[in-house]
């Protein structure tokens, strides 16, 4: 008598699901590069003084934040400066650190990075 066995669709969910993990934490790897650029180019850009000449006033204060996020996807879909697959290949690696939330057990908390001065 054959007996039907599900071991080869239970493996083959399993592998769709590593699959979709796998494209999933890709894509926000690369989402947190494109948020570094970002957050650089809005840094370099605050460096530079405004001197009133050729000033886009109010249209291009609203306009640039959104020109930076389009360059800072396009740099990060282009392979940007490779942070997106560093961070892919550390988590893949390590998924356990890829579900813990900042701060949870003190390991991975930024406090050391950024002290905080207290009082006068």
């Amino acid at each position: 008598m054959y007996s039907p066995s599900l071991k080869p669709v239970r493996n083959a969910v399993a592998a769709v699901e590593k699959h979709q993990d796998a494209a999933a934490l890709q894509q926000a790897a690369g989402e947190m590069e494109s948020l570094f650029l970002y957050q650089l180019l809005e840094i370099m850009r605050d460096t530079v003084p405004e001197s009133g000449f050729l000033s886009g006033g109010a249209g291009e204060k609203t306009f640039r934040p959104l020109m930076h996020m389009a360059l800072a996807g396009n740099l990060a879909s282009a392979g940007g400066l490779g942070l997106g697959d560093m961070l892919y290949g550390y988590l893949s690696e390590n998924p356990s650190e890829a579900e813990r939330a900042p701060g949870e057990d003190g390991e991975n908390d930024l406090s050391p990075l950024f002290p905080v001065k207290s009082g006068s």
